[in-house]
Protein backbone atom coordinates (compact mmCIF):
# COMPACT_ATOMS: atom_id res chain seq x y z
CA UNK A 1 0.00 0.00 0.00
CA UNK A 2 1.24 3.27 -0.56
CA UNK A 3 0.26 6.70 0.09
CA UNK A 4 -1.77 9.00 -2.16
CA UNK A 5 0.49 11.19 -3.30
CA UNK A 6 -2.04 14.08 -3.44
CA UNK A 7 -5.24 15.28 -1.68
CA UNK A 8 -7.36 18.40 -2.07
CA UNK A 9 -9.25 19.36 0.96
CA UNK A 10 -12.53 21.47 0.49
CA UNK A 11 -14.05 23.70 3.37
CA UNK A 12 -16.50 26.09 3.91
CA UNK A 13 -13.38 28.25 5.00
CA UNK A 14 -9.92 29.04 4.00
CA UNK A 15 -7.42 26.45 4.39
CA UNK A 16 -3.92 25.95 3.87
CA UNK A 17 -1.85 22.83 4.86
CA UNK A 18 1.31 24.36 5.24
CA UNK A 19 4.24 21.79 3.73
CA UNK A 20 2.15 21.04 0.82
CA UNK A 21 2.20 22.47 -2.95
CA UNK A 22 -1.25 24.04 -3.19
CA UNK A 23 0.30 26.55 0.27
CA UNK A 24 3.60 26.92 -1.69
CA UNK A 25 2.24 30.47 -2.93
CA UNK A 26 1.19 31.60 0.42
CA UNK A 27 4.51 31.01 2.29
CA UNK A 28 5.94 34.04 1.82
CA UNK A 29 8.85 34.37 4.23
CA UNK A 30 10.55 32.37 6.99
CA UNK A 31 9.28 28.80 5.50
CA UNK A 32 12.12 25.76 5.29
CA UNK A 33 11.74 22.97 3.38
CA UNK A 34 10.61 19.73 5.12
CA UNK A 35 10.28 16.20 4.33
CA UNK A 36 7.32 14.22 5.98
CA UNK A 37 7.19 10.79 5.90
CA UNK A 38 4.50 8.61 3.95
CA UNK A 39 0.76 8.60 6.10
CA UNK A 40 1.85 11.74 8.58
CA UNK A 41 0.52 14.84 8.34
CA UNK A 42 2.38 17.87 6.01
CA UNK A 43 4.14 20.90 8.31
CA UNK A 44 6.52 23.71 7.81
CA UNK A 45 9.51 24.66 9.86
CA UNK A 46 9.30 28.39 11.07
CA UNK A 47 11.95 30.47 12.67
CA UNK A 48 11.65 33.71 13.76
CA UNK A 49 8.89 35.73 11.09
CA UNK A 50 7.37 33.68 9.06
CA UNK A 51 4.68 35.69 6.68
CA UNK A 52 1.52 34.09 5.20
CA UNK A 53 -0.04 35.67 2.24
CA UNK A 54 -3.87 35.82 2.51
CA UNK A 55 -6.45 37.24 -0.02
CA UNK A 56 -9.60 38.95 0.31
CA UNK A 57 -12.28 40.64 -1.79
CA UNK A 58 -13.53 43.13 0.96
CA UNK A 59 -12.65 43.59 4.60
CA UNK A 60 -15.10 42.17 7.08
CA UNK A 61 -14.31 40.32 10.49
CA UNK A 62 -13.01 37.04 10.34
CA UNK A 63 -10.95 34.68 12.54
CA UNK A 64 -7.96 32.31 12.13
CA UNK A 65 -7.79 28.83 13.45
CA UNK A 66 -3.67 28.15 13.69
CA UNK A 67 -2.73 24.20 13.84
CA UNK A 68 0.93 24.65 15.57
CA UNK A 69 3.16 22.90 17.72
CA UNK A 70 6.52 23.51 18.97
CA UNK A 71 9.29 20.94 16.89
CA UNK A 72 10.12 18.07 19.25
CA UNK A 73 12.58 18.63 22.17
CA UNK A 74 12.30 22.41 21.86
CA UNK A 75 10.58 24.29 24.95
CA UNK A 76 7.52 26.52 23.43
CA UNK A 77 7.85 29.97 22.15
CA UNK A 78 5.23 32.40 21.81
CA UNK A 79 4.77 35.04 18.44
CA UNK A 80 3.32 38.44 18.30
CA UNK A 81 1.06 38.49 15.61
CA UNK A 82 -0.08 41.08 13.44
CA UNK A 83 -2.01 41.44 10.00
CA UNK A 84 -0.83 44.15 7.83
CA UNK A 85 1.47 45.44 10.39
CA UNK A 86 -1.76 46.05 12.71
CA UNK A 87 -1.34 43.97 16.11
CA UNK A 88 -3.80 41.62 16.46
CA UNK A 89 -2.97 38.68 18.87
CA UNK A 90 -0.62 36.78 20.57
CA UNK A 91 0.53 33.16 20.26
CA UNK A 92 1.45 31.08 23.16
CA UNK A 93 1.95 27.61 22.01
CA UNK A 94 1.34 24.86 24.46
CA UNK A 95 3.45 21.45 24.91
CA UNK A 96 0.88 19.69 22.24
CA UNK A 97 -0.16 20.20 19.01
CA UNK A 98 -2.97 21.88 19.16
CA UNK A 99 -5.43 24.75 17.46
CA UNK A 100 -5.42 28.93 18.31
CA UNK A 101 -7.67 31.00 17.51
CA UNK A 102 -6.71 34.62 16.30
CA UNK A 103 -9.33 37.23 15.53
CA UNK A 104 -8.78 39.22 12.24
CA UNK A 105 -10.64 42.68 13.00
CA UNK A 106 -11.97 44.21 9.55
CA UNK A 107 -9.89 47.73 10.20
CA UNK A 108 -6.80 45.65 9.85
CA UNK A 109 -7.66 43.82 6.48
CA UNK A 110 -7.67 45.56 3.14
CA UNK A 111 -9.07 44.67 -0.26
CA UNK A 112 -6.37 42.09 -2.45
CA UNK A 113 -3.03 41.22 -0.69
CA UNK A 114 -2.92 40.81 2.92
CA UNK A 115 0.10 39.61 5.35
CA UNK A 116 0.01 37.89 7.85
CA UNK A 117 3.00 37.85 10.71
CA UNK A 118 3.89 35.44 13.57
CA UNK A 119 7.01 37.52 15.19
CA UNK A 120 9.15 34.16 17.14
CA UNK A 121 12.19 36.72 17.41
CA UNK A 122 12.06 38.37 20.37
CA UNK A 123 14.25 36.18 22.99
CA UNK A 124 12.57 36.51 27.14
CA UNK A 125 15.91 38.74 27.36
CA UNK A 126 15.82 40.52 24.95
CA UNK A 127 19.21 39.64 23.60
CA UNK A 128 19.46 37.23 20.66
CA UNK A 129 21.00 34.06 21.52
CA UNK A 130 20.80 30.80 20.03
CA UNK A 131 17.42 29.98 20.56
CA UNK A 132 16.95 32.78 18.23
CA UNK A 133 18.04 30.65 15.10
CA UNK A 134 16.61 27.67 16.29
CA UNK A 135 13.24 25.75 14.70
CA UNK A 136 10.55 27.99 16.97
CA UNK A 137 7.42 26.16 15.42
CA UNK A 138 5.87 23.04 13.42
CA UNK A 139 3.03 24.94 11.48
CA UNK A 140 0.56 22.39 10.25
CA UNK A 141 -2.15 24.64 8.81
CA UNK A 142 -4.16 27.55 8.88
CA UNK A 143 -8.06 28.12 8.33
CA UNK A 144 -9.76 31.62 8.05
CA UNK A 145 -13.77 31.79 8.10
CA UNK A 146 -16.40 34.17 9.22
CA UNK A 147 -15.70 35.86 12.97
CA UNK A 148 -18.29 33.39 14.91
CA UNK A 149 -18.36 30.51 12.79
CA UNK A 150 -19.49 27.65 15.11
CA UNK A 151 -17.39 24.73 13.12
CA UNK A 152 -14.30 27.03 13.33
CA UNK A 153 -14.97 27.44 17.19
CA UNK A 154 -15.37 23.85 17.86
CA UNK A 155 -11.77 23.23 16.40
CA UNK A 156 -9.82 25.84 18.88
CA UNK A 157 -11.20 23.43 21.97
CA UNK A 158 -9.65 20.65 23.65
CA UNK A 159 -9.26 17.60 22.48
CA UNK A 160 -10.32 19.03 19.08
CA UNK A 161 -8.69 16.92 16.39
CA UNK A 162 -6.87 19.33 12.87
CA UNK A 163 -9.24 19.72 10.30
CA UNK A 164 -7.81 17.25 8.28
CA UNK A 165 -5.00 14.75 8.92
CA UNK A 166 -4.12 11.38 9.81
CA UNK A 167 -4.64 9.71 12.63
CA UNK A 168 -4.04 6.36 15.13
CA UNK A 169 -6.80 4.64 15.20
CA UNK A 170 -6.92 1.50 17.79
CA UNK A 171 -4.42 -0.96 15.10
CA UNK A 172 -4.90 1.09 12.25
CA UNK A 173 -4.18 4.52 10.96
CA UNK A 174 -7.60 6.86 10.09
CA UNK A 175 -8.27 9.86 7.92
CA UNK A 176 -9.43 12.59 10.05
CA UNK A 177 -11.68 14.90 8.10
CA UNK A 178 -13.90 17.76 9.98
CA UNK A 179 -17.05 18.40 8.64
CA UNK A 180 -18.55 20.39 6.68
CA UNK A 181 -15.78 19.24 3.90
CA UNK A 182 -14.97 17.33 0.76
CA UNK A 183 -11.46 16.21 0.23
CA UNK A 184 -10.51 14.87 -3.09
CA UNK A 185 -7.88 11.77 -3.65
CA UNK A 186 -6.48 11.32 -7.48
CA UNK A 187 -5.23 7.69 -8.15
CA UNK A 188 -4.82 5.43 -10.95
CA UNK A 189 -7.27 2.42 -10.58
CA UNK A 190 -6.11 -1.37 -10.04
CA UNK A 191 -7.40 -3.74 -11.91
CA UNK A 192 -10.95 -5.01 -9.83
CA UNK A 193 -10.64 -1.43 -7.64
CA UNK A 194 -12.09 -1.78 -4.18
CA UNK A 195 -12.36 0.77 -1.68
CA UNK A 196 -12.56 -0.02 1.54
CA UNK A 197 -12.95 1.87 5.31
CA UNK A 198 -15.17 1.50 8.36
CA UNK A 199 -16.48 5.40 9.14
CA UNK A 200 -16.55 6.49 12.48
CA UNK A 201 -16.86 9.80 14.67
CA UNK A 202 -13.97 11.14 16.50
CA UNK A 203 -13.89 10.17 20.37
CA UNK A 204 -14.43 14.20 21.13
CA UNK A 205 -17.25 14.15 18.32
CA UNK A 206 -18.90 11.08 20.29
CA UNK A 207 -18.19 12.60 23.50
CA UNK A 208 -20.15 15.62 22.73
CA UNK A 209 -22.91 13.05 21.63
CA UNK A 210 -23.01 14.65 17.71
CA UNK A 211 -23.68 12.67 14.46
CA UNK A 212 -22.16 12.99 11.08
CA UNK A 213 -23.25 12.09 7.66
CA UNK A 214 -20.29 10.03 5.60
CA UNK A 215 -20.68 10.19 1.66
CA UNK A 216 -18.36 9.13 -1.12
CA UNK A 217 -18.07 10.17 -4.64
CA UNK A 218 -16.58 8.87 -7.69
CA UNK A 219 -15.26 10.82 -10.72
CA UNK A 220 -13.28 10.33 -14.25
CA UNK A 221 -11.61 12.73 -16.14
CA UNK A 222 -13.98 13.21 -18.40
CA UNK A 223 -17.09 12.67 -16.06
CA UNK A 224 -18.93 14.41 -13.47
CA UNK A 225 -18.76 12.85 -10.30
CA UNK A 226 -21.57 11.03 -8.63
CA UNK A 227 -22.09 9.37 -5.24
CA UNK A 228 -21.70 6.04 -4.56
CA UNK A 229 -22.03 5.46 -1.16
CA UNK A 230 -23.95 7.36 1.78
CA UNK A 231 -24.11 6.56 5.60
CA UNK A 232 -25.12 8.75 9.05
CA UNK A 233 -23.04 8.04 12.14
CA UNK A 234 -24.03 9.06 15.18
CA UNK A 235 -22.75 8.95 18.90
CA UNK A 236 -25.71 6.15 19.87
CA UNK A 237 -24.25 3.96 16.80
CA UNK A 238 -22.52 0.61 17.83
CA UNK A 239 -19.16 0.05 15.78
CA UNK A 240 -19.58 -0.33 11.86
CA UNK A 241 -18.39 -2.80 10.14
CA UNK A 242 -15.82 -2.31 6.98
CA UNK A 243 -17.40 -0.89 4.06
CA UNK A 244 -16.25 -2.46 0.79
CA UNK A 245 -17.22 -0.35 -2.22
CA UNK A 246 -16.46 -1.66 -5.86
CA UNK A 247 -15.32 1.34 -7.91
CA UNK A 248 -15.94 1.55 -11.54
CA UNK A 249 -12.96 2.08 -12.74
CA UNK A 250 -10.80 -0.12 -15.44
CA UNK A 251 -7.14 -1.05 -14.58
CA UNK A 252 -4.91 2.04 -15.64
CA UNK A 253 -7.65 4.86 -15.28
CA UNK A 254 -6.73 7.89 -13.85
CA UNK A 255 -9.76 8.31 -11.14
CA UNK A 256 -11.20 10.39 -8.10
CA UNK A 257 -12.34 9.40 -4.73
CA UNK A 258 -14.13 12.21 -3.34
CA UNK A 259 -14.82 11.97 0.55
CA UNK A 260 -17.40 14.15 2.31
CA UNK A 261 -18.12 14.71 5.73
CA UNK A 262 -21.12 17.21 6.80
CA UNK A 263 -23.11 17.70 10.12
CA UNK A 264 -26.46 15.72 10.51
CA UNK A 265 -29.02 19.02 11.09
CA UNK A 266 -27.49 21.35 13.77
CA UNK A 267 -25.48 18.81 15.22
CA UNK A 268 -22.32 19.79 15.88
CA UNK A 269 -19.12 18.58 15.91
CA UNK A 270 -19.12 16.56 13.18
CA UNK A 271 -15.35 15.18 13.40
CA UNK A 272 -15.50 12.03 11.01
CA UNK A 273 -12.83 9.29 10.95
CA UNK A 274 -12.06 7.14 7.83
CA UNK A 275 -10.41 4.31 9.32
CA UNK A 276 -7.88 1.90 7.12
CA UNK A 277 -9.28 3.70 4.33
CA UNK A 278 -7.19 2.23 1.00
CA UNK A 279 -7.96 0.89 -2.45
CA UNK A 280 -7.29 -2.62 -3.06
CA UNK A 281 -7.03 -4.38 -6.62
CA UNK A 282 -5.13 -6.65 -8.32
CA UNK A 283 -1.20 -5.72 -9.18
CA UNK A 284 -0.81 -3.93 -12.57
CA UNK A 285 2.24 -3.81 -14.53
CA UNK A 286 3.50 -0.44 -14.73
CA UNK A 287 4.03 1.61 -18.26
CA UNK A 288 8.01 1.55 -18.92
CA UNK A 289 11.10 -0.74 -19.18
CA UNK A 290 9.23 -2.96 -16.35
CA UNK A 291 11.58 -5.45 -14.43
CA UNK A 292 15.14 -5.77 -13.98
CA UNK A 293 17.68 -6.37 -16.39
CA UNK A 294 18.94 -10.06 -16.53
CA UNK A 295 22.48 -8.07 -16.35
CA UNK A 296 23.70 -6.48 -13.46
CA UNK A 297 24.55 -3.00 -13.59
CA UNK A 298 27.10 -0.43 -12.35
CA UNK A 299 26.98 2.99 -11.47
CA UNK A 300 29.62 5.60 -11.52
CA UNK A 301 29.16 8.84 -9.88
CA UNK A 302 32.19 11.21 -10.98
CA UNK A 303 32.13 14.14 -9.10
CA UNK A 304 34.60 17.60 -10.24
CA UNK A 305 35.19 19.74 -7.85
CA UNK A 306 33.87 23.50 -8.50
CA UNK A 307 33.62 23.02 -12.55
CA UNK A 308 31.23 25.03 -14.06
CA UNK A 309 29.37 24.16 -17.13
CA UNK A 310 30.16 26.80 -18.98
CA UNK A 311 33.61 25.75 -19.23
CA UNK A 312 32.59 22.61 -20.61
CA UNK A 313 32.73 21.78 -24.30
CA UNK A 314 29.11 20.18 -24.09
CA UNK A 315 27.73 23.53 -23.07
CA UNK A 316 29.65 25.32 -25.90
CA UNK A 317 32.20 26.51 -25.01
CA UNK A 318 35.02 27.81 -26.90
CA UNK A 319 38.47 26.30 -25.58
CA UNK A 320 38.53 22.27 -26.04
CA UNK A 321 38.71 21.86 -22.44
CA UNK A 322 36.66 18.68 -22.19
CA UNK A 323 36.76 16.31 -24.99
CA UNK A 324 36.81 12.94 -22.99
CA UNK A 325 33.43 13.98 -21.39
CA UNK A 326 32.30 15.69 -24.63
CA UNK A 327 32.36 12.36 -26.39
CA UNK A 328 30.07 11.03 -22.88
CA UNK A 329 27.93 13.29 -23.61
CA UNK A 330 27.79 12.79 -27.50
CA UNK A 331 26.40 8.89 -26.51
CA UNK A 332 24.81 9.89 -23.34
CA UNK A 333 22.19 12.18 -21.91
CA UNK A 334 23.08 16.02 -21.30
CA UNK A 335 20.72 18.51 -18.66
CA UNK A 336 20.51 21.48 -19.73
CA UNK A 337 19.42 22.62 -16.19
CA UNK A 338 21.12 21.03 -13.61
CA UNK A 339 22.19 22.55 -10.40
CA UNK A 340 24.33 22.17 -7.18
CA UNK A 341 21.44 22.65 -4.28
CA UNK A 342 24.89 24.35 -2.34
CA UNK A 343 28.07 26.08 -3.61
CA UNK A 344 30.05 24.06 -1.12
CA UNK A 345 31.12 20.48 -1.19
CA UNK A 346 29.60 19.28 2.75
CA UNK A 347 25.95 20.55 1.86
CA UNK A 348 25.82 19.51 -1.93
CA UNK A 349 27.53 15.92 -1.37
CA UNK A 350 25.04 15.48 2.26
CA UNK A 351 21.91 16.41 -0.42
CA UNK A 352 23.27 13.87 -3.28
CA UNK A 353 23.63 11.18 -0.31
CA UNK A 354 20.13 12.39 1.18
CA UNK A 355 17.44 13.69 -1.04
CA UNK A 356 17.11 16.37 0.95
CA UNK A 357 18.09 20.64 0.10
CA UNK A 358 20.68 22.21 3.01
CA UNK A 359 18.27 23.97 4.72
CA UNK A 360 16.70 20.20 6.08
CA UNK A 361 19.77 18.54 6.65
CA UNK A 362 22.15 21.88 7.87
CA UNK A 363 25.41 20.46 6.63
CA UNK A 364 27.51 22.50 6.20
CA UNK A 365 25.11 25.35 7.57
CA UNK A 366 24.79 24.45 10.76
CA UNK A 367 28.87 24.59 12.20
CA UNK A 368 29.51 20.80 12.95
CA UNK A 369 26.79 19.35 11.85
CA UNK A 370 27.02 15.96 9.80
CA UNK A 371 24.29 13.57 8.20
CA UNK A 372 21.64 12.55 10.80
CA UNK A 373 21.32 9.24 11.67
CA UNK A 374 17.51 8.93 10.97
CA UNK A 375 18.11 9.05 7.40
CA UNK A 376 19.88 6.45 5.19
CA UNK A 377 22.16 7.55 2.93
CA UNK A 378 22.28 6.13 -0.33
CA UNK A 379 25.24 3.84 -0.10
CA UNK A 380 23.65 2.29 3.20
CA UNK A 381 20.59 1.57 0.75
CA UNK A 382 22.53 0.57 -1.40
CA UNK A 383 24.53 -1.71 0.56
CA UNK A 384 21.66 -2.96 2.11
CA UNK A 385 20.83 -4.36 -1.55
CA UNK A 386 24.05 -6.44 -2.08
CA UNK A 387 25.60 -3.78 -3.83
CA UNK A 388 29.19 -2.99 -3.41
CA UNK A 389 29.94 0.38 -2.99
CA UNK A 390 33.40 2.20 -2.74
CA UNK A 391 33.93 6.09 -2.54
CA UNK A 392 37.50 7.76 -3.78
CA UNK A 393 37.81 11.44 -3.12
CA UNK A 394 40.63 14.01 -3.66
CA UNK A 395 38.81 16.51 -1.61
CA UNK A 396 39.21 17.07 2.45
CA UNK A 397 36.27 18.29 3.16
CA UNK A 398 34.44 15.68 1.62
CA UNK A 399 35.68 12.49 4.56
CA UNK A 400 34.04 13.80 7.61
CA UNK A 401 30.04 14.80 8.95
CA UNK A 402 29.06 10.87 7.87
CA UNK A 403 29.41 11.79 4.02
CA UNK A 404 31.55 7.86 3.85
CA UNK A 405 28.57 6.86 5.98
CA UNK A 406 27.13 3.37 4.24
CA UNK A 407 30.20 2.92 1.61
CA UNK A 408 32.02 -0.62 2.15
CA UNK A 409 34.99 1.10 1.58
CA UNK A 410 36.16 4.76 1.30
CA UNK A 411 39.66 5.79 0.41
CA UNK A 412 41.42 9.34 0.67
CA UNK A 413 43.38 9.90 -2.04
CA UNK A 414 45.56 12.66 -1.07
CA UNK A 415 49.09 13.61 -2.29
CA UNK A 416 49.85 17.20 -1.11
CA UNK A 417 49.82 20.26 1.06
CA UNK A 418 48.35 23.68 0.82
CA UNK A 419 46.51 26.60 2.60
CA UNK A 420 43.34 24.16 1.95
CA UNK A 421 44.69 20.95 3.90
CA UNK A 422 45.87 18.13 2.14
CA UNK A 423 44.88 17.21 -1.57
CA UNK A 424 45.44 15.96 -4.90
CA UNK A 425 46.32 15.83 -8.23
CA UNK A 426 43.70 13.84 -10.10
CA UNK A 427 46.00 11.34 -11.53
CA UNK A 428 46.92 10.14 -8.21
CA UNK A 429 43.42 7.88 -8.51
CA UNK A 430 45.09 6.21 -11.34
CA UNK A 431 46.86 3.97 -8.19
CA UNK A 432 43.80 2.87 -6.63
CA UNK A 433 40.75 2.80 -9.33
CA UNK A 434 42.01 -0.02 -11.79
CA UNK A 435 42.54 -2.48 -8.92
CA UNK A 436 38.75 -1.77 -7.46
CA UNK A 437 37.07 -2.75 -10.97
CA UNK A 438 38.68 -5.48 -11.71
CA UNK A 439 38.01 -6.72 -8.96
CA UNK A 440 35.20 -9.17 -8.54
CA UNK A 441 34.05 -8.14 -12.44
CA UNK A 442 30.52 -9.93 -12.16
CA UNK A 443 29.45 -8.31 -9.42
CA UNK A 444 27.40 -4.74 -9.74
CA UNK A 445 28.95 -1.56 -8.03
CA UNK A 446 28.17 1.93 -6.53
CA UNK A 447 31.43 4.02 -7.19
CA UNK A 448 31.80 7.69 -5.99
CA UNK A 449 34.76 9.20 -7.83
CA UNK A 450 35.75 12.62 -6.84
CA UNK A 451 37.78 14.65 -8.06
CA UNK A 452 39.05 18.12 -6.72
CA UNK A 453 40.22 20.04 -9.77
CA UNK A 454 39.23 22.44 -11.34
CA UNK A 455 38.93 23.50 -7.55
CA UNK A 456 41.46 25.81 -6.30
CA UNK A 457 44.84 25.30 -6.04
CA UNK A 458 44.59 26.16 -9.40
CA UNK A 459 48.19 24.88 -10.49
CA UNK A 460 47.57 22.21 -13.42
CA UNK A 461 50.44 20.22 -14.06
CA UNK A 462 52.41 20.91 -17.07
CA UNK A 463 51.03 20.62 -19.94
CA UNK A 464 48.24 21.82 -19.15
CA UNK A 465 49.65 24.74 -16.79
CA UNK A 466 50.50 26.57 -20.12
CA UNK A 467 47.54 24.93 -22.63
CA UNK A 468 45.49 27.98 -23.03
CA UNK A 469 48.57 30.79 -22.76
CA UNK A 470 51.55 31.45 -20.64
CA UNK A 471 51.87 30.75 -17.27
CA UNK A 472 52.30 34.17 -15.79
CA UNK A 473 52.24 36.87 -14.07
CA UNK A 474 51.20 35.03 -11.11
CA UNK A 475 53.78 32.41 -8.73
CA UNK A 476 52.43 28.96 -8.38
CA UNK A 477 53.28 30.12 -4.35
CA UNK A 478 50.79 33.22 -4.75
CA UNK A 479 48.21 31.23 -6.32
CA UNK A 480 48.16 28.69 -4.03
CA UNK A 481 47.56 31.29 -1.10
CA UNK A 482 44.35 31.14 0.41
CA UNK A 483 44.82 34.63 1.96
CA UNK A 484 45.16 36.39 -1.62
CA UNK A 485 42.15 34.94 -2.80
CA UNK A 486 40.23 36.36 0.12
CA UNK A 487 42.18 39.69 -0.17
CA UNK A 488 40.65 39.77 -3.92
CA UNK A 489 37.01 38.59 -3.40
CA UNK A 490 36.72 41.13 0.07
CA UNK A 491 37.97 44.04 -2.21
CA UNK A 492 41.49 44.74 -0.11
CA UNK A 493 43.32 43.81 -3.27
CA UNK A 494 42.99 44.80 -6.96
CA UNK A 495 43.65 41.33 -9.47
CA UNK A 496 45.22 42.97 -12.36
CA UNK A 497 43.23 41.77 -16.10
CA UNK A 498 46.19 40.20 -16.37
CA UNK A 499 45.84 38.28 -13.25
CA UNK A 500 42.24 37.44 -13.74
CA UNK A 501 42.95 35.92 -17.76
CA UNK A 502 45.68 33.99 -16.06
CA UNK A 503 43.44 32.27 -13.59
CA UNK A 504 40.78 31.90 -16.00
CA UNK A 505 43.71 29.99 -18.01
CA UNK A 506 44.89 27.96 -15.42
CA UNK A 507 41.44 26.85 -14.45
CA UNK A 508 40.33 25.88 -18.06
CA UNK A 509 43.96 24.11 -17.62
CA UNK A 510 42.73 22.27 -14.21
CA UNK A 511 39.26 21.31 -16.11
CA UNK A 512 41.66 19.62 -19.11
CA UNK A 513 43.93 17.60 -17.13
CA UNK A 514 41.31 16.01 -15.32
CA UNK A 515 39.41 15.58 -18.10
CA UNK A 516 42.58 13.41 -19.23
CA UNK A 517 41.60 11.35 -16.06
CA UNK A 518 37.90 10.97 -16.85
CA UNK A 519 39.14 9.27 -20.16
CA UNK A 520 41.70 7.19 -18.33
CA UNK A 521 38.64 5.90 -16.04
CA UNK A 522 36.43 5.36 -18.72
CA UNK A 523 39.29 3.49 -20.81
CA UNK A 524 39.69 1.31 -17.39
CA UNK A 525 36.20 0.30 -17.06
CA UNK A 526 36.44 -0.57 -20.85
CA UNK A 527 39.06 -2.98 -20.01
CA UNK A 528 38.16 -4.50 -17.46
CA UNK A 529 35.05 -6.03 -18.96
CA UNK A 530 32.32 -3.17 -17.57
Amino acid sequence: MQAAPAAEAEFRWEYLAFGTLAAAPFQEKGFERTTVEPFSDSYAVVKSRPQILLRWSAPAPRVAVIDAAPPPGAPPAAAEVSLNSSPVGRLVLQEDRRRYAIPLPAEAQRPGGNRLHLDFSAAPTGKADAAAVRPAARLYGLSVGPAGDADLDWLTRDGAPPPFGIAQSGTSRAVVQAGPSAVRYAFRAPARAELRFTPELHPRARAARAAAVFSVSVGARAGAEREVWRRRVAAADTRADEVALDLPFDAGDAGSLVLRVAPDGGSRPAWGLWQGLRVMGDPTEEAGPGGPSSDPTSVLLVILDAAGAKHFGCYGYARRTTPEIDRIAAEGVVYERAYTPAVFTRSSMASVWISQYPDQHRVGVDEDVGISGERPTLAELLSAGGVRSAGFIGNPVARGFNLDRGFDEFHSVYTQKVNLGEVTHADAFRQVLPAFFQTRPADPFFAYVHYLEPHFPYDPPPPFNTMFGPDAPLSIEQRRQHEWFWAVNEGRVRATPEEIDHLGRLYDGGLAFVDREVGFLRRTLKQAGR
